[in-house]
Protein backbone atom coordinates (compact mmCIF):
# COMPACT_ATOMS: atom_id res chain seq x y z
CA UNK A 1 0.00 0.00 0.00
CA UNK A 2 2.81 2.35 0.91
CA UNK A 3 4.61 1.64 -2.38
CA UNK A 4 1.40 2.26 -4.29
CA UNK A 5 0.92 5.62 -2.52
CA UNK A 6 4.50 6.66 -3.29
CA UNK A 7 4.05 5.77 -6.96
CA UNK A 8 0.86 7.83 -7.10
CA UNK A 9 2.59 10.83 -5.53
CA UNK A 10 5.48 10.53 -7.98
CA UNK A 11 3.06 10.43 -10.94
CA UNK A 12 1.26 13.51 -9.63
CA UNK A 13 4.59 15.33 -9.26
CA UNK A 14 5.58 14.47 -12.82
CA UNK A 15 2.24 15.74 -14.14
CA UNK A 16 2.56 18.98 -12.16
CA UNK A 17 6.11 19.59 -13.36
CA UNK A 18 5.05 18.93 -16.94
CA UNK A 19 2.09 21.27 -16.63
CA UNK A 20 4.23 24.02 -15.16
CA UNK A 21 6.86 23.56 -17.86
CA UNK A 22 4.24 23.72 -20.60
CA UNK A 23 2.67 26.79 -19.02
CA UNK A 24 6.00 28.61 -19.11
CA UNK A 25 6.82 27.50 -22.63
CA UNK A 26 5.62 28.08 -26.15
CA UNK A 27 2.14 26.65 -25.56
CA UNK A 28 1.31 29.41 -23.10
CA UNK A 29 2.80 32.17 -25.25
CA UNK A 30 2.75 30.71 -28.78
CA UNK A 31 3.94 32.50 -31.87
CA UNK A 32 0.76 33.96 -33.39
CA UNK A 33 -0.25 35.48 -36.72
CA UNK A 34 -2.87 38.22 -36.87
CA UNK A 35 -3.91 41.17 -39.07
CA UNK A 36 -2.54 44.56 -38.18
CA UNK A 37 -4.75 47.61 -38.66
CA UNK A 38 -2.24 50.20 -37.47
CA UNK A 39 0.19 49.92 -40.38
CA UNK A 40 0.20 52.95 -42.68
CA UNK A 41 -2.00 52.39 -45.71
CA UNK A 42 -3.85 49.44 -44.19
CA UNK A 43 -6.51 50.90 -41.85
CA UNK A 44 -8.98 48.07 -42.57
CA UNK A 45 -6.62 45.26 -41.73
CA UNK A 46 -6.44 43.86 -45.27
CA UNK A 47 -2.81 42.92 -44.67
CA UNK A 48 -1.79 45.01 -47.68
CA UNK A 49 1.40 45.99 -45.88
CA UNK A 50 1.69 42.82 -43.86
CA UNK A 51 0.48 41.39 -40.59
CA UNK A 52 1.59 40.83 -37.02
CA UNK A 53 3.85 38.03 -35.85
CA UNK A 54 3.66 37.85 -32.05
CA UNK A 55 6.69 36.29 -30.31
CA UNK A 56 6.44 33.53 -27.67
CA UNK A 57 7.19 35.97 -24.87
CA UNK A 58 4.75 37.71 -22.52
CA UNK A 59 4.37 41.41 -23.34
CA UNK A 60 6.67 40.89 -26.32
CA UNK A 61 4.92 43.25 -28.72
CA UNK A 62 4.95 42.12 -32.34
CA UNK A 63 6.93 42.04 -35.57
CA UNK A 64 5.23 43.38 -38.71
CA UNK A 65 5.85 41.06 -41.64
CA UNK A 66 5.41 42.44 -45.18
CA UNK A 67 5.04 39.29 -47.25
CA UNK A 68 5.76 40.05 -49.95
CA UNK A 69 6.40 43.69 -50.68
CA UNK A 70 6.84 42.57 -54.28
CA UNK A 71 7.97 39.71 -56.51
CA UNK A 72 9.59 40.61 -59.81
CA UNK A 73 11.65 39.24 -62.67
CA UNK A 74 14.37 40.49 -65.04
CA UNK A 75 16.08 42.41 -62.22
CA UNK A 76 12.95 44.41 -61.45
CA UNK A 77 11.95 45.18 -65.04
CA UNK A 78 8.83 43.01 -64.81
CA UNK A 79 6.43 42.91 -61.87
CA UNK A 80 4.74 39.63 -60.94
CA UNK A 81 2.92 40.60 -57.76
CA UNK A 82 2.96 43.56 -55.37
CA UNK A 83 1.63 44.32 -51.90
CA UNK A 84 -0.64 47.08 -53.22
CA UNK A 85 -2.29 45.16 -56.07
CA UNK A 86 -6.08 45.38 -56.07
CA UNK A 87 -7.91 42.24 -54.98
CA UNK A 88 -11.65 41.55 -54.87
CA UNK A 89 -13.67 38.40 -54.21
CA UNK A 90 -16.52 38.57 -56.76
CA UNK A 91 -18.81 36.20 -58.67
CA UNK A 92 -17.55 36.00 -62.23
CA UNK A 93 -20.37 36.58 -64.79
CA UNK A 94 -18.59 34.38 -67.37
CA UNK A 95 -17.57 31.23 -65.49
CA UNK A 96 -20.15 31.70 -62.67
CA UNK A 97 -17.58 31.05 -59.98
CA UNK A 98 -16.80 33.19 -56.97
CA UNK A 99 -13.15 33.93 -57.40
CA UNK A 100 -10.40 36.31 -56.41
CA UNK A 101 -10.12 39.04 -59.03
CA UNK A 102 -6.82 40.91 -59.08
CA UNK A 103 -5.34 43.86 -60.94
CA UNK A 104 -2.27 46.11 -60.77
CA UNK A 105 -2.62 49.28 -58.73
CA UNK A 106 -4.54 52.00 -60.58
CA UNK A 107 -6.24 49.63 -63.01
CA UNK A 108 -9.91 50.21 -63.84
CA UNK A 109 -10.50 46.53 -64.55
CA UNK A 110 -9.85 43.28 -62.70
CA UNK A 111 -9.22 39.86 -64.23
CA UNK A 112 -10.81 36.57 -63.17
CA UNK A 113 -8.11 34.14 -62.05
CA UNK A 114 -10.23 31.18 -63.25
CA UNK A 115 -11.34 32.06 -66.80
CA UNK A 116 -9.26 35.22 -67.42
CA UNK A 117 -12.29 37.41 -68.23
CA UNK A 118 -12.20 41.10 -67.27
CA UNK A 119 -14.60 43.06 -65.11
CA UNK A 120 -14.77 46.83 -64.62
CA UNK A 121 -14.02 47.97 -61.06
CA UNK A 122 -17.07 49.62 -59.49
CA UNK A 123 -17.06 51.88 -56.39
CA UNK A 124 -19.24 49.32 -54.59
CA UNK A 125 -16.57 46.61 -54.80
CA UNK A 126 -14.90 46.02 -51.46
CA UNK A 127 -11.22 45.01 -51.48
CA UNK A 128 -10.29 41.62 -50.06
CA UNK A 129 -7.09 40.35 -48.52
CA UNK A 130 -5.09 37.77 -50.44
CA UNK A 131 -3.87 36.37 -47.12
CA UNK A 132 -5.94 33.83 -45.19
CA UNK A 133 -4.98 33.27 -41.54
CA UNK A 134 -6.27 30.11 -39.86
CA UNK A 135 -8.57 30.55 -36.81
CA UNK A 136 -5.87 29.10 -34.53
CA UNK A 137 -3.43 31.80 -35.77
CA UNK A 138 -0.77 29.14 -36.41
CA UNK A 139 -0.88 28.97 -40.23
CA UNK A 140 -1.47 31.42 -43.07
CA UNK A 141 -1.50 31.15 -46.85
CA UNK A 142 -1.48 33.46 -49.85
CA UNK A 143 -2.31 31.77 -53.16
CA UNK A 144 -2.75 34.27 -56.00
CA UNK A 145 -2.21 34.55 -59.72
CA UNK A 146 -0.18 37.47 -60.96
CA UNK A 147 -2.52 40.30 -62.06
CA UNK A 148 -0.03 41.39 -64.71
CA UNK A 149 1.31 38.03 -65.99
CA UNK A 150 -1.28 35.42 -66.97
CA UNK A 151 -0.28 31.89 -65.98
CA UNK A 152 2.14 32.89 -63.21
CA UNK A 153 0.98 31.93 -59.74
CA UNK A 154 2.49 32.72 -56.34
CA UNK A 155 1.85 30.77 -53.16
CA UNK A 156 3.31 31.52 -49.74
CA UNK A 157 2.70 29.15 -46.81
CA UNK A 158 3.48 30.15 -43.23
CA UNK A 159 3.49 27.57 -40.43
CA UNK A 160 4.19 28.09 -36.73
CA UNK A 161 6.43 25.38 -35.26
CA UNK A 162 7.12 26.09 -31.59
CA UNK A 163 9.29 29.23 -31.35
CA UNK A 164 9.64 29.61 -35.13
CA UNK A 165 7.64 30.55 -38.19
CA UNK A 166 8.51 28.60 -41.36
CA UNK A 167 8.05 30.05 -44.86
CA UNK A 168 7.65 28.31 -48.21
CA UNK A 169 7.53 30.53 -51.30
CA UNK A 170 6.44 28.83 -54.55
CA UNK A 171 6.30 30.41 -57.99
CA UNK A 172 4.53 28.39 -60.69
CA UNK A 173 5.21 29.46 -64.27
CA UNK A 174 2.58 28.49 -66.84
CA UNK A 175 2.96 31.69 -68.84
CA UNK A 176 4.52 29.98 -71.83
CA UNK A 177 7.84 31.78 -71.45
CA UNK A 178 10.78 31.63 -69.06
CA UNK A 179 11.04 33.99 -66.08
CA UNK A 180 14.58 35.31 -65.71
CA UNK A 181 16.30 36.53 -62.52
CA UNK A 182 13.23 36.23 -60.31
CA UNK A 183 13.52 37.86 -56.88
CA UNK A 184 11.19 38.63 -54.00
CA UNK A 185 11.29 41.36 -51.36
CA UNK A 186 10.15 40.71 -47.78
CA UNK A 187 10.09 43.33 -45.03
CA UNK A 188 10.40 42.87 -41.26
CA UNK A 189 9.59 45.87 -39.08
CA UNK A 190 10.60 45.52 -35.42
CA UNK A 191 9.48 48.97 -34.22
CA UNK A 192 6.69 47.38 -32.15
CA UNK A 193 8.79 44.50 -30.86
CA UNK A 194 9.25 45.19 -27.15
CA UNK A 195 12.86 45.70 -26.05
CA UNK A 196 14.49 45.85 -29.47
CA UNK A 197 16.66 48.74 -30.53
CA UNK A 198 15.81 51.40 -33.11
CA UNK A 199 17.79 53.90 -35.14
CA UNK A 200 21.55 54.09 -34.45
CA UNK A 201 21.38 51.73 -31.50
CA UNK A 202 20.04 49.06 -33.84
CA UNK A 203 23.37 48.79 -35.66
CA UNK A 204 25.03 47.44 -32.54
CA UNK A 205 22.43 44.71 -32.14
CA UNK A 206 21.91 43.57 -35.71
CA UNK A 207 24.13 40.83 -37.19
CA UNK A 208 24.34 39.53 -40.76
CA UNK A 209 26.05 36.43 -42.16
CA UNK A 210 29.15 37.48 -44.13
CA UNK A 211 31.46 34.76 -45.50
CA UNK A 212 30.25 32.26 -42.92
CA UNK A 213 30.49 34.59 -39.91
CA UNK A 214 27.88 36.71 -38.15
CA UNK A 215 29.13 40.30 -38.28
CA UNK A 216 27.55 43.24 -36.44
CA UNK A 217 26.37 46.10 -38.65
CA UNK A 218 28.32 48.49 -36.42
CA UNK A 219 31.53 46.84 -37.71
CA UNK A 220 30.61 47.32 -41.35
CA UNK A 221 31.55 50.54 -43.18
CA UNK A 222 27.97 51.41 -44.17
CA UNK A 223 24.69 51.66 -42.28
CA UNK A 224 23.21 49.78 -45.21
CA UNK A 225 24.29 46.23 -45.94
CA UNK A 226 23.37 45.26 -49.49
CA UNK A 227 25.38 42.20 -50.44
CA UNK A 228 24.63 39.16 -52.57
CA UNK A 229 24.64 36.07 -50.37
CA UNK A 230 23.90 32.37 -50.85
CA UNK A 231 21.80 32.17 -47.69
CA UNK A 232 20.30 35.17 -45.94
CA UNK A 233 20.77 35.15 -42.16
CA UNK A 234 20.03 38.14 -39.95
CA UNK A 235 20.03 38.13 -36.14
CA UNK A 236 18.39 40.94 -34.17
CA UNK A 237 19.53 40.99 -30.54
CA UNK A 238 17.72 42.69 -27.66
CA UNK A 239 20.19 45.33 -26.35
CA UNK A 240 19.24 44.97 -22.68
CA UNK A 241 18.33 41.29 -22.56
CA UNK A 242 18.90 37.89 -24.13
CA UNK A 243 16.01 37.75 -26.60
CA UNK A 244 16.86 37.35 -30.29
CA UNK A 245 15.01 37.24 -33.59
CA UNK A 246 16.58 35.19 -36.39
CA UNK A 247 15.55 35.81 -40.01
CA UNK A 248 16.68 33.46 -42.76
CA UNK A 249 16.01 32.69 -46.44
CA UNK A 250 17.52 30.20 -48.88
CA UNK A 251 18.33 30.62 -51.68
CA UNK A 252 19.14 34.24 -50.92
CA UNK A 253 20.28 37.23 -52.89
CA UNK A 254 20.80 40.29 -50.71
CA UNK A 255 20.06 41.95 -47.38
CA UNK A 256 19.17 45.60 -46.97
CA UNK A 257 19.46 46.71 -43.36
CA UNK A 258 18.64 50.36 -42.74
CA UNK A 259 19.32 51.32 -39.12
CA UNK A 260 17.18 54.45 -39.44
CA UNK A 261 13.90 52.67 -40.10
CA UNK A 262 13.69 49.91 -37.51
CA UNK A 263 13.27 47.35 -40.28
CA UNK A 264 15.11 44.72 -42.30
CA UNK A 265 14.43 43.95 -45.97
CA UNK A 266 15.65 40.73 -47.61
CA UNK A 267 15.63 39.39 -51.17
CA UNK A 268 15.09 35.64 -51.64
CA UNK A 269 16.29 34.63 -55.11
CA UNK A 270 14.71 31.99 -57.35
CA UNK A 271 17.00 32.78 -60.31
CA UNK A 272 15.29 31.50 -63.49
CA UNK A 273 11.88 29.80 -63.50
CA UNK A 274 11.51 27.92 -66.82
CA UNK A 275 8.11 27.67 -68.51
CA UNK A 276 6.07 24.85 -67.01
CA UNK A 277 8.18 24.67 -63.83
CA UNK A 278 7.61 25.52 -60.17
CA UNK A 279 10.48 26.66 -57.96
CA UNK A 280 10.66 27.19 -54.20
CA UNK A 281 12.50 29.25 -51.60
CA UNK A 282 12.40 28.59 -47.85
CA UNK A 283 12.66 30.98 -44.93
CA UNK A 284 12.09 31.28 -41.21
CA UNK A 285 11.65 33.61 -38.27
CA UNK A 286 13.04 32.14 -35.05
CA UNK A 287 12.47 33.64 -31.61
CA UNK A 288 15.11 32.46 -29.15
CA UNK A 289 17.24 33.33 -26.11
CA UNK A 290 20.23 31.20 -27.09
CA UNK A 291 23.73 32.64 -27.67
CA UNK A 292 24.50 33.68 -31.25
CA UNK A 293 27.21 31.02 -31.76
CA UNK A 294 24.81 28.30 -30.62
CA UNK A 295 22.10 29.59 -32.98
CA UNK A 296 24.49 29.45 -35.93
CA UNK A 297 25.66 25.93 -35.03
CA UNK A 298 22.11 24.57 -34.74
CA UNK A 299 21.07 26.07 -38.08
CA UNK A 300 24.13 24.54 -39.74
CA UNK A 301 23.42 21.11 -38.24
CA UNK A 302 19.88 21.38 -39.65
CA UNK A 303 21.36 22.33 -43.07
CA UNK A 304 19.48 25.64 -42.97
CA UNK A 305 22.72 27.65 -43.12
CA UNK A 306 25.86 26.58 -45.02
CA UNK A 307 29.20 26.24 -43.27
CA UNK A 308 31.21 23.94 -41.01
CA UNK A 309 28.99 22.06 -38.54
Amino acid sequence: MRDFTLKCLMCIAVVLVGALSAGCGYERYPVRLSPTADTAGDPKGLMTYGFRVSPPWPDGGYLVLSAPKRIQHDLGAGKIISHDDLAFILPCPVCNKATLFAAPTGSKTVRCTVCNSELHVLPSYRPASRWQIAPNERTAVMDAESPSMSGVRVRIDLTVKGPRLDFTLRVENKSGGDLRNLTALFGYSYKKLTGFAQLQKGRENCFVLVEGKLIGLSKLPSARFNKHVETILVVLAEPDGDRKVVISWSPGQSVLADDGSGSICVNPHLADVPAGKTLEAHGLILFTKKPIDEILTELRVADEVPGKK
